[in-house]
């Protein structure tokens, strides 16, 4: 919830100042919504155990970026 507050706030205030970059923001919003609604489907067909491993494999591979990012 508080992220869908911070959202719409912030979306509200690009709305008001013009800044809304449409032709980025509309296909990122589905697809956002769109992966969504893949996740839970699948976390939902697959269990608890699928949803573990591949939250620590990703977390993994972002350890790996940030570290590449940082050393190199």
């Amino acid at each position: 919830m508080v992220n869908l507050a911070s959202n719409v706030g912030a979306i509200s205030l690009f709305f008001i100042k013009g800044k809304i970059i449409w032709h980025i923001a509309l296909p990122m919003s589905i697809c956002n919504g769109l992966g969504g609604f893949l996740g839970a489907k699948m976390a939902i067909k697959r269990g608890n155990n699928f949803v573990r491993i591949f939250f620590q494999i990703l977390m993994v591979l972002m350890l790996l970026r940030f570290a590449w990012d940082v050393l190199t």
